[in-house]
C-alpha cells in the first residue's frame, strides 16, 4: 500500500483533510493552537508511518485516530506535571462501620509507597506512567499496588482473610496453657 501513498497523493490528502483534523480536535474541546499543533503533528507522524496504512480509503480516519493519541498523551501529561500536595485523601467507612483516617493509613507506608498509591488512586495514572515517574518497571508498579493494597485492607478491617488468621494464631501464642479459645 505504501506505494500508492506517495509524496504526492500525501501532499493531496493533507491538503483536503488537515481541516477536518482540526475539526475533529476542536470539536474535542481543544484550543486553535493546540489542535493546529495536534493536527500538524499527526499528519507529520501519517506520513513517518505511511507504510503502516494498509488502506488508502482510512487515511483520514487513521490521522484522527493519531490526533486523538498525541490529545490523550499531553492530557496525560499535563495531569503528571499537576504538584501532588494539592490532594485531599476521602475518609471511606470501613467494613466495620469505624471510618479510618486515611491520612494515618497513608502516614504509616513508607514516601515512596504513599506516591505510587497516590498516583494511582488520586490522580488515575496506569502503571506504565508511574513506572516512568518512579523509575520503576510497570509489572513493579502493579506488584507494589497490589501489596499496599493488601496491607491498607488488613489495617483497616483486621478481620480479612489473611488478619483473621494472624490474629488467631496470636491469640493462641497469648492464652495460657489449657484455656480453649472462644471464636470470634
Amino acid at each position: 500500500m505504501s506505494a500508492l501513498l506517495n509524496s504526492e497523493t500525501f501532499a493531496a490528502a493533507y491538503g483536503r483533510g488537515y481541516s477536518l483534523t482540526l475539526r475533529f480536535l476542536t470539536s474535542r474541546g481543544v484550543s486553535g493552537t493546540t489542535a493546529e499543533e495536534l493536527a500538524q503533528a499527526a499528519w507529520a507522524r501519517g506520513w513517518e508511518r505511511r507504510k503502516q496504512l494498509h488502506a488508502l480509503d482510512a487515511l483520514q480516519v487513521w490521522i484522527n485516530r493519531i490526533a486523538l493519541n498525541l490529545l490523550l498523551t499531553e492530557v496525560r501529561k499535563q495531569r503528571r506535571l499537576e504538584p501532588l500536595e494539592d490532594y485531599v485523601l476521602p475518609t471511606v467507612p470501613a467494613p466495620n462501620g469505624a471510618a479510618p483516617d486515611a491520612s494515618a493509613l497513608l502516614g504509616r507506608l513508607s514516601p515512596g509507597d504513599q506516591e505510587v498509591l497516590v498516583l494511582q488512586a488520586v490522580y488515575g495514572l496506569t502503571c506504565e506512567e508511574i513506572g516512568k515517574r518512579c523509575s520503576l518497571s510497570p509489572i513493579g508498579v502493579r506488584v507494589r499496588l497490589h501489596r499496599l493494597k493488601k496491607k491498607l485492607r488488613e489495617r483497616v478491617n483486621p478481620r480479612t482473610k489473611l488478619g483473621a488468621v494472624v490474629a488467631a494464631r496470636r491469640a493462641r501464642i497469648a492464652a495460657p496453657a489449657g484455656v480453649d479459645q472462644v471464636a470470634a
